[in-house]
Order: structure tokens, then C-alpha cells, then sequence
């Protein structure tokens, strides 16, 4: 009897990998790792951690004295890909250490270090991590991140930056540490191990969704993007797009304003506009895409802290990209969606209306982001989608969408589709775009390549 193949996607399957593949697929949906990873590529499951670094960070915290100090561990877990020799994955711990002052929460993001020859690359002097302010240390759902050197210097600041130090590390240093100050971490963690074999922490659940410290009907699931920091970035517009802006400006002349994303759709799609655009987003040290120039998602995923004015650069110095290694550089504004955990509630799926708040007065809008979670698919999520499991989509119904700035309304988008994101463009003057950066918290064991 002829033995035909089967044909997925264009690729020609045998039975056996067929099936193979259905039964890694079949576990996923259920929750579990992946059984074509854990076949096609198996871990040992054993993080065996070998090189350990110092991280010190002087601060002020409401005006008294406040160090913070972590041992990083560097480690590396066996892995035997088929078909291939036995490799190792690389992986440091903490991500994120923080304990609690005054009530407070304070932390601290820890660079990507490991392996790092400290002669060819040296810790620039005035290296500045990404530190986190919680309103509340018991409930890290809502935290402020600070973006830019002159965050500190802000009215609404209440942190303040003395410096930052890193040094190489003994495995006694960090067997102290593990017994002591480690005992003061506030980041809720769960087993190492199952964290590691899922990808799923207290910051990110994973795709699909699930949990391993919130219950199954836990709204928090339903966040796509986990837990992660929100803010817009100024961009100056092209002299091109000024002109052409300024057609469209409220005969009041408001300072923030709302431009139609069909109408900032014609004005960039020319070739002029569009080389312009591209001038702009290299000048401030951001990268953008259409509809509307929305930032991608560059930030401070790859620890490399905050370049300074100074010394225009961070840890990733100029070995790579430009908009990773200048990290730092533009101010941001940070918003808060009125989809966010946990203070959504249920009426927003009756009225299909919700708000973006943008907060600048204070020095609010020199360097901050908000960090929380979205749960509008929640609450307005369209028909479930394979990709997500059936409770929680990925996208939403449309809904009326209000921008609030320091409280006061300057326009609102009907139709809107973006949760995450103005869905049309806040114009502020004549003179800048805002562009949206979010950035995912990761994991807490996490991975370095």
C-alpha cells in the first residue's frame, strides 16, 4: 500500500512526525511544556550556577539613606538538541530584587553581566540601573520604573540616585547573601524549577496562559503582555509633517491634541515624509513604525541600564544596536489604562468605554513608566482565538477609547481596537508625536542568549 505523506503549512510530513508534532501541540494546550521541546531539545532541568557578581545601588528613598545589594548568579543548564551535539543554555538570577522601605517597595533590575571581560568592557562610571517604586511593597501590581537620569530629579520622584557599582563575586558571597538579604526579597516567587520548564513567572504566565501562583479564573491570565511598563516618548516632528499638521490643529491651539489615525496615515505615507521620519527616530534614539509612528518595542529588556547624558552610553556601550546602546536618552511619559489590574472593573464591558491617563505635571514626563497589567480582553475580548486558549483572546471589540493628560480630557477615539496604546495620535502643539514604548517584565531565572 502506498504510505502518503501528510502536508502542513507546505512542508511535507511523515506520519510519525505528524503525530509527533499533534502530540507536542495537544500537550501545550493542556499547560504543559512543550513535549516537542522537551524531545527536540531536553534540558537536565539543572541550573548549575559558576560565576556571581556584586551589584551595589546607593539611593535615597523619601529623603533618608537606602542601599540596595545583590549577588547575581550566572549558570548554564545542559541541553541535547537531536541531531546535534549536547549544548548549554545560559541563564542569571535575580531578574528583579526588591525589598520593602518605609512600606514601600523598592527595586532594582539586574544587569546582563554574565561572562562580561571587565578590561575589554569596562562598567562606565556613572552606570545606572533600572530601579522600581511600589507604592505598596505587598502588592507589586502597580510599580513606577525610572527611565531617565532626571526621573530623580522630579518633584514626583521619591527616589533619589546616589550611584551604582559592579564587581565580580565569590560563591561565598553569594551563599551570605542567599541566607541573608535574600530573605528580604519582596518579588513573589514561585519553584524554580517549574519556572524554568514552563517560562512562567509572576511577572509573565506564559502562552498559553496559565499560573503557577494565580488561580485558573484569575483576571491577571488574561494580560497578554504579562506584567509590563508603559510609556510615550516625544518625538519632534519633521518640518515635512509640521506643516501639514498644523491644518488639523483646533482653532483653540491646545497643547495636546488628538490627530485621526487616518489622517497621520496620508500625511507619512509620502516618500519624503517617510525619509523624515526616519531622520527623527535616529536623532532621538527611538525606533518607530506605522500607523503612526508607535515606538517598537525597544527597552529594557536586555538589562543594560540607562545611557547618561554624559557618557551617552550604558552597558552595552557601542558594540550594538543604537537604540539598545543609547537606552535612556529620551524622556518618557508615562499612562495607565483604565484596563489595568486591578483596578478595571466590570462596567467597562457594559459601556465598551474606557481612558488613557498621561500624567506631565511634576516632572511627571522626564523619564517614567507605569508597570501593570492589561486585562481588556478580559472585560471586551473578541471571539477566542487558537493562539490563546479559549477564555482569554488577544484582541478586543471595539470600544470608545478617552485620552485624559493631568486629568483633563483632550480627545477621545471612536472604534478604538488599541488596549494597549492611543489608537489615534496625541499631537502635542505643533512641534512632537507621541510614540509608545511598552516593555515585558521577564522571568525570574532569566536568559542571556
Amino acid at each position: 500500500m502506498k504510505k502518503w505523506p501528510w502536508i502542513l503549512g507546505g512542508m511535507v510530513l511523515t506520519p510519525v512526525v505528524a503525530i509527533f508534532l499533534w502530540l507536542g501541540w495537544l500537550n501545550a494546550l493542556l499547560g504543559g511544556p512543550s513535549l516537542f521541546l522537551q524531545l527536540y531539545s531536553r534540558d537536565d532541568g539543572t541550573i548549575k550556577w559558576s560565576q556571581f557578581y556584586n551589584l551595589n545601588v546607593e539611593l535615597e528613598h523619601v529623603g533618608k539613606p537606602l542601599n540596595l545589594h545583590v549577588v547575581i548568579s550566572c549558570g548554564s543548564v545542559g541541553r541535547q538538541i537531536v541531531g546535534e551535539g549536547r549544548s548549554a543554555r545560559s541563564y542569571s538570577a535575580p531578574y528583579i530584587y526588591g525589598i520593602e522601605d518605609q512600606g514601600h517597595g523598592v527595586l532594582v533590575q539586574t544587569p546582563g553581566i554574565c561572562g562580561r571581560d571587565f578590561k575589554k568592557y569596562p562598567i562606565p562610571e556613572d552606570y545606572m540601573p533600572v530601579l522600581f517604586w511600589a507604592p505598596d511593597a505587598k502588592n507589586l501590581e502597580f510599580m513606577i520604573a525610572y527611565l531617565h537620569e532626571d526621573a530623580y530629579a522630579q518633584p514626583v520622584s521619591k527616589l533619589k540616585f546616589i550611584k551604582a557599582t559592579i564587581g565580580e563575586a565569590e560563591r561565598a558571597n553569594y551563599d551570605v547573601w542567599r541566607k541573608t538579604l535574600w530573605k528580604r526579597n519582596i518579588v513573589p516567587l514561585a519553584d524554580v524549577a517549574e519556572e524554568h520548564s514552563t517560562g512562567r513567572s509572576f511577572f509573565n504566565p506564559g502562552d498559553p496562559p496559565r499560573h503557577i501562583l494565580f488561580g485558573e479564573d484569575d483576571y491577571r491570565l488574561s494580560a497578554y503582555d504579562g506584567l509590563a511598563c508603559y510609556s510615550m516618548v516625544r518625538l519632534r516632528l519633521p518640518q515635512i509633517l509640521r506643516d501639514n499638521v498644523q491644518q488639523f490643529w483646533p482653532t483653540d491651539k491646545p497643547n495636546y491634541w488628538l490627530l485621526k489615525r487616518d489622517q497621520i496615515l496620508d500625511l507619512i505615507e509620502t516618500p519624503a515624509a517617510a525619509a523624515a521620519i526616519r531622520a527623527e527616530m535616529k536623532s532621538a534614539n527611538e525606533e518607530s513604525t506605522v500607523p503612526y509612528m508607535r515606538a517598537r518595542r525597544i527597552g529594557f529588556e536586555n538589562r543594560s541600564g540607562i545611557a547618561r547624558s554624559r557618557s551617552r552610553k550604558n552597558l552595552v556601550g557601542g558594540d550594538f544596536d543604537n537604540h539598545v546602546a543609547q537606552f535612556g536618552l529620551s524622556h518618557r511619559i508615562p499612562y495607565r489604562s483604565e484596563f489595568g489590574y486591578p483596578w478595571a472593573t466590570t462596567a467597562l464591558r457594559d459601556t465598551r468605554k474606557s481612558t488613557l491617563s498621561f500624567d506631565v505635571a511634576g516632572g511627571a514626563d522626564q523619564g517614567f513608566a507605569y508597570c501593570y497589567r492589561n486585562v481588556a480582553t478580559a472585560y471586551i475580548g473578541s471571539p477566542p482565538t487558537q493562539h490563546n486558549g479559549p477564555k482569554y483572546p488577544v484582541t478586543v471589540e471595539p470600544f470608545r477609547q478617552t485620552i485624559l493628560v493631568d486629568g483633563r480630557e483632550i480627545g477621545a477615539s471612536e472604534g478604538a481596537t488599541l488596549y494597549f496604546a492611543p489608537h489615534d495620535a496625541i499631537i502635542e502643539r505643533d512641534e512632537f508625536i507621541w510614540s509608545s514604548s511598552i516593555t515585558r517584565l521577564s522571568k525570574e531565572t532569566a536568559r542571556n542568549q
